[in-house]
């Protein structure tokens, strides 16, 4: 018999001695339940992964960089904003370019001030400034004939759709291909004072060969895009500037100076028998004084305003009535007067073209360049009315932001360019205004060597893209601000469809 001690401990140790087949069991409810985690996550992770396949196949919305305002005001009123919305194509003849640079106007600045209010219609804010336009075409309407995809092109935009941005839409009557010859910075500081010259000198003046110009306010951006124009008709040029800018433009072209701080050019000019007065500056009885220095059958011709306030519908009624005032005496012998509205068109910009690749008659003329992040230094800077030739904004910039070499700048130009202008005095009248004996008997080359040697390459190239028949364009009705306006016109050879589209469009007249 066993002792029942023994029995009992037995019994005790087998009760307190685990069970070591059956402890692999008890792990498997902690295991079950990480398989069923991980099976949620993948379950998670294709969900996740469907719903982002759903919403890349759904359109995004389209955002780009601009410089924009919301309200009138001051350059602090200007803002760069990356969440922009894009424009696009709507229209059959709308032409859609990748900014890469634009540059200022007075105009621009006027807008923002809310001096011009009463010419812009529907919504106005938020507004992007800048009426110059140097880019890449993106896309094209279906009716577009003349302008492609890739092109690079340069124009001036509306009133609705400024080029300090992205992007821009433009009209494609109102684009060309941009001068083989220049970079987009230098190309944008034309099309706005380049068409406004045109209109002005060629179009509406008749200029012709060695006429006699006097031309007020020589030293900014539509004064020293002037004075090569003129240079290029072989014409004999007097200009009106402040001392600090004389010899600059000299070196522009320009054969006379006055500094208007100290002489009264209708009083020093009297009796000059000048064929053609050009005002870019404005003021009070600039006309009437055109009267002393003018031919009998002299023009003049005005893209200024006679006040600088704010245009009210009362001022534009006074305004009209003073300019058919004056075109009723024109009849009587006073000088024939006209008030510039610019017509932005592309047939003016292929002519300006040709004058800048084939005749190497114009060279832009830019005093600084900023990125688009600093367009309101830029406009500030611009505002102070110091400034030689233009401002430009880089939208897409070439290397870094400088003044391209093959600019005449504002800056670097009067010491480099002096002995030019002395060496070719000996072909200058013999009478200097207000200065010692000193003129520029060409204008200023408008390229580099390189540059032509490349321009000889592509030129067959060139002409084929660019053989466009010349429309005439209509100047159309007064502005009553400094510089000139934009207006809206159907294209001459526009089809059916096109012209029923455009009638559509709001005629926009600002002065620039």
């Amino acid at each position: 018999m066993e002792d029942p001690q023994t029995t009992t401990a037995s019994v005790a140790e087998t009760e307190s001695t685990p069970n070591l087949e059956s402890a692999p069991e008890e792990p498997q409810q902690p295991e079950a339940e990480q398989v069923q985690a991980e099976e949620e996550k993948t379950e998670k992770v294709a969900s996740d992964e469907a719903e982002a396949a759903v919403a890349s196949e759904q359109p995004q919305p389209q955002v780009m960089r601009a410089a924009i305002y919301r309200r009138y005001g001051s350059p602090d009123e200007l803002e760069v904003t990356s969440q922009h919305p894009k424009p696009k194509c709507v229209k059959k003849r709308d032409v859609l370019v990748r900014v890469h640079a634009t540059s200022i106007n007075p105009v621009d600045w006027k807008l923002m001030a809310g001096n011009l209010s009463i010419v812009q219609f529907g919504k106005i804010f938020p507004f992007t400034p800048c009426f110059d336009v140097s880019g890449v075409v993106e896309d094209v309407g279906a009716n577009c004939k003349r302008i492609k995809k890739g092109d690079e092109v340069w124009a001036m935009s509306s009133i609705s759709c400024g080029g300090a941005a992205d992007y821009v839409v433009l009209q494609e009557k109102n684009v060309a291909l941009k001068p083989s010859s220049l970079s987009h910075t230098e190309a944008a500081s034309i099309p706005l004072v380049g068409q406004t010259n045109y209109q002005a000198l060629v179009e509406t003046a008749k200029i012709k060969e060695g006429q006699k110009v006097l031309i007020l306010g020589g030293s900014g951006g539509t004064g020293s895009n002037a004075i090569q124009l003129a240079k290029h008709y072989k014409c004999d040029v007097t200009v009106t500037c402040s001392e600090r800018n004389l010899e600059f433009v000299r070196a522009m072209g320009a054969d006379h100076t006055i500094d208007y701080a100290k002489e009264n050019w209708w009083e020093v000019l009297k009796g000059g028998n000048f064929d053609i007065v050009y005002d870019t500056v404005g003021g009070a009885g600039v006309w009437d004084r055109s009267a002393h220095v003018l031919k009998k059958d002299g023009v003049f011709v005005t893209i200024a305003a006679e006040s600088e306030e704010t245009l009210t519908v009362g001022r534009a009624i006074a305004a009209g009535a003073s300019i058919v005032n004056r075109k009723f005496w024109s009849v009587f012998g006073f000088p024939k007067y006209h008030l510039l509205t610019t017509s932005p068109n592309w047939t003016d910009l292929f002519d300006l073209r040709k004058l800048i690749d084939e005749d190497h008659a114009i060279r832009p003329v830019v005093e600084r360049v900023y990125p688009l992040e600093e367009a309101p230094a830029a406009f500030a800077e611009h505002i102070k009315r110091k400034t030689r030739g233009k401002i430009v904004i880089q939208v897409v910039p070439d290397d870094q932001v400088q003044v391209p070499s093959s600019c005449f700048s504002g800056l670097a130009s009067t010491s480099s360019s002096s002995s030019s202008s002395s060496s070719s005095s000996s072909s200058a009248p013999d009478t200097v205004v207000g200065q010692e004996e000193t003129a520029a008997s060409e204008p200023p080359v408008a390229v580099e060597e390189t540059e032509k040697e490349k321009e000889e390459k592509e030129e067959k190239e060139e002409k084929e893209e660019s053989e466009e028949p010349t429309v005439a364009v209509e100047q159309t009705g007064p502005s009553a601000e400094e510089s000139t306006a934009v207006t809206s016109e159907p294209a001459a050879a526009a089809d059916d469809e096109t012209v029923a589209e455009e009638e559509e469009e709001a005629v926009e007249e600002i002065d620039l």
